[in-house]
């Protein structure tokens, strides 16, 4: 969605894997994914995205926006579609069938708990001791070239007689 723009009568809402955190710096900040580095979130930009909770043209967002707000139009757009390339509004039925899932808020399926979980380090080592063992007689598995019974073999030289 990079440089994409948002045109006016295009139905737009917040993201559902929409993340809200603040930042060690102290900074309020707003992402996607837990892979990708959140981008820093003004005032502004919560205004206009709990304008977009419900889906919503940039019309009818602007036009809530400058009775409550002194606004103008060229930085509304701007914001909107900055907005739209981090990926924190998009347009209504374009999510992905990745960005429409919703995760577990908790139990077993919690994203979080996972990340957590790949956070301590000794289980991850636990983990790759206990695949390690599994596959150590498996030369495929642990080097990922084909075994030596392979078809894909190269040829045995001939016995010298």
């Amino acid at each position: 969605m990079q440089g994409e723009r948002s045109r006016t009568g295009d139905l737009l809402v917040v993201t559902r894997g929409l993340q809200l955190q603040i930042l060690p710096n102290g900074r309020f900040a707003a992402g996607v994914s837990l892979s990708r580095k959140p981008q820093d979130l003004d005032l502004n930009g919560l205004i206009v995205l709990l304008r977009f909770a419900s889906a919503a043209t940039v019309d009818e967002v602007f036009t809530h926006l400058e009775t409550e707000y002194d606004v103008d139009r060229r930085s509304t757009d701007a914001l909107i579609a900055s907005l739209l390339e981090a990926g924190l509004l998009v347009r209504t039925g374009t999510e992905s069938v990745l960005e429409a899932a919703t995760l577990a808020p908790g139990g077993f399926a919690s994203a979080l708990g996972h990340h957590f979980m790949l956070r301590d380090l000794y289980r991850v080592l636990a983990y790759k001791g206990a695949i390690e063992r599994a596959v150590a007689e498996r030369p495929c598995a642990r080097s990922g070239a084909a075994p030596e019974s392979s078809a894909f073999s190269p040829p045995r030289r001939a016995r010298s007689r």
